[in-house]
């Protein structure tokens, strides 16, 4: 229930042996300090990986979270970026390890080590080289194919003054690797660049070791590494390597891409090195690819980095749509602490639904190291409240339940005004008197009065009471954050949809409508438009508003300045709703949820407005972007199609 993840394997079990030394002995290069794998990390990051493998051994383990995991670890999770650690041992393998041995394994094994932490398309380093930032840009595009990959480096760029190096020079034809030939000893020559008497093209493609790979990768690690224990010609150095492994697979006819870049690589290969080596990263800096303080770029500077690992989280509204998908998340991520879900489990709808997502997270839970409890009752209980928050004392809340449904509200406003506005003022008293470092709750797009000429643009002229009550908690919110200075989100959410969605959202009950021979009625006569937000997408920027809280400042009067904020969250591109339906319709025919023969005009009927309701509604997630890096981007046919397949085999379960 998560965006596509691309992982970053760094080969870091013998990081700082390269001419000796070790973890503790890396010498900084940049201007703060930084060593190397700093610069990779921050690349990377930019680029868009979001999970990181180190792979280490025990031995050094210690020291390798001194120096450099616990620092990446606390970037990284403010981020939403996984850290995890492999390790790499001689004696992890199959057979009795030769006796005298004590060359490592190579490469290959050293990847193989992760298999347990990689499920998705992955790309894999060494921790003392740089690679440079358009290279980790290319990997980052590259992965989401799920193909086999290598970022070609053009030797010149790669050679040091101070020795001979070992590349492999890369086949290349038509963009597609042949084979790499290891080459041993190159050199620059007054004569050009050189591996003994053979001149060599300064502009050919080098290998770096910087492959990308799917993550079936691993089973033919898995499946090779017993063959090549099996015919060792020398058991005591010879090495299981990725080259090699790759190679195999050309054998094959497994297509291998050579992505070029033109940075430059480089890295301490002699000590004689390193003096040219900081020389370059001043550069760097000098030309503005670096920032002064490296990773500043990655945070805003209005936020404070909220930590949720070992923490409690309180989610109200959960196992509700939007909560169940984000406590099944954190649930993934977080790796230790405890969340508590909050939800009265009422019969809006179906109270079945709720139970299923409920089923869902507690069997999350229990393959996981995060605690989950789950409160049955009612934000409005004020008792309960004050009883969860004492108990549980949570560190970051968020609030998603509510009393949604336009024409709800207007049905039965008592309920409406209960949990939307009693329950949330609840909420915010138990976060003044609590220990709360982010408060983060859910609004409404609907906030925004459509203009005349489309489009919506003011906010005080609220169409229903549901929205008028969103406004309010937007208000009170803002208030409480000013006067107490509890750092507060606001979450305008636009048209959320996707799997175990709500049954009381057109597109769901549309696909109920349609799967039983009904009528779908389309308001507006299907010319309205809405920012359609796939369920993941939400649950995304949900976490990343989380780990970035507003920080705290105090004014020239020497008040709190009300650490405050609200985002749409939404793609921005409104779409109509007959297409949406139209859509949705052929993805249930494609997951086998409707017949084939289908027809979906004779089940469509195009009426007017309902009261209540706008022509046009989208999002702008400019702030968003701005402040967390990230837009929602799922287009509907794919969330629709996931959605489809869910509901195929939801309700195919329900009347078994």
């Amino acid at each position: 229930m998560c965006q596509m993840k691309k992982t970053l394997v760094i080969l870091a079990a013998g990081i700082g042996s390269r001419y000796g030394g070790g973890i503790k002995q890396l010498e900084p290069v940049g201007p703060n300090g930084e060593i190397i794998i700093d610069y990779s990390i921050h690349d990377a990051i930019r680029a868009g990986f979001n999970k990181i493998v180190f792979i280490i051994r025990h031995s050094i383990e210690a020291d390798f979270r001194e120096v450099i995991g616990n620092r990446i670890e606390a970037l990284c999770e403010p981020l939403g970026i996984e850290v995890r650690y492999a390790f790499q041992e001689l004696e992890d393998v199959p057979i009795p390890v030769p006796e005298g041995r004590t060359k490592p394994w190579g490469t290959g094994h050293a990847v193989l080590c992760c298999r347990e932490l990689i499920h998705e398309p992955f790309a894999v380093i060494n921790a003392d080289d740089y690679y440079g930032r358009n290279g980790f840009v290319k990997a980052a595009s590259f992965l989401e194919t799920e193909q086999y990959g290598l970022i070609g480096y053009v030797l010149k760029n790669t050679l040091s003054d101070n020795g001979g190096v070992t590349r492999g020079l890369c086949d290349v034809i038509g963009g597609r690797l042949i084979g790499i030939d290891e080459t041993k000893n190159i050199v620059k020559t007054p004569r050009g660049i050189r591996a003994g008497d053979m001149a060599l093209a300064p502009s050919m493609l080098v290998s770096m070791n910087f492959w990308c790979l799917p993550a079936s990768f691993l089973s033919v690690l898995e499946k090779g590494f017993p063959e090549f224990l099996q015919n060792l010609t020398d058991p005591l150095k010879d090495e299981y390597l990725l080259p090699n492994i790759v190679d195999s697979l050309l054998k094959v006819g497994t297509p291998v891409s050579v992505i070029p870049t033109n940075d430059a690589w480089f890295g301490v290969t002699y000590k004689e090195d390193k003096p040219s080596v900081v020389e370059s990263f001043r550069k760097l800096y000098e030309a503005g690819v670096y920032a002064a303080e490296l990773d500043s770029d990655l945070r805003s500077p209005d936020k404070s980095a909220v930590l949720l690992r070992g923490k409690t989280i309180l989610v109200t509204g959960s196992p509700g749509f939007i909560g169940a998908h984000l406590v099944l998340r954190l649930l993934e991520e977080m790796q230790s602490g405890t969340i508590v879900s909050f939800d009265n489990m009422n019969d809006y709808y179906d109270p079945a639904l709720k139970e299923y997502r409920l089923r869902s997270i507690e069997e999350a839970a229990r393959s996981t190291d995060v605690r989950h409890v789950f409160i049955r009752g009612s934000i409005a209980d004020k008792a309960l409240v004050d009883r969860v928050f004492a108990e549980y004392r949570p560190a970051v809340v968020v609030n998603l339940a509510a009393q949604d449904g336009v024409r709800f509200s207007m049905e039965h406003p008592d309920v409406c005004m209960e949990s939307n506005m009693i329950g949330f003022y609840n909420i915010l008293e138990a976060c003044r008197r609590g220990v709360v470092e982010h408060l983060v709750f859910g609004s409404s797009s609907s906030v925004y009065e459509e203009s005349a000429a489309g489009g919506r643009t003011r906010e005080d002229h609220p169409v229903s009471l549901d929205v008028a009550t969103k406004k309010s908690n937007e208000l009170l919110a803002q208030s409480y954050a000013k006067l107490y200075n509890i750092p507060t989100s606001g979450l305008r959410l636009f048209s959320v949809y996707g799997p175990a969605g709500r049954p009381d959202m057109f597109y769901y009950a549309a696909a109920e409508q349609m799967a039983a021979g009904e009528t779908v009625r389309i308001y507006n006569h299907g010319r309205s438009l809405r920012d359609f937000t796939f369920v993941d997408d939400a649950v995304e920027s949900i976490l990343r508003v989380m780990r970035g809280a507003p920080k705290k400042r105090l004014g020239a009067d020497g008040l709190p300045v009300s650490p405050y904020a609200v985002y749409d969250i939404g793609r921005g591109q409104p779409e109509s709703v007959l297409d949406f339906i139209s859509t949705l319709q052929d993805e249930l025919v494609r997951a086998g949820a409707l017949p084939e023969d289908f027809d979906f005009e004779s089940h469509c009927e195009l009426v007017g407005m309902q009261p209540g309701d706008v022509a046009v509604t989208y999002a702008d997630a400019d702030g968003l972007e701005a402040d967390y890096g990230y837009r929602p981007k799922t287009d509907i046919r794919q969330g629709l199609r996931k959605f489809a397949k869910w509901y195929r085999e939801y309700t195919s379960a329900s009347d078994a």
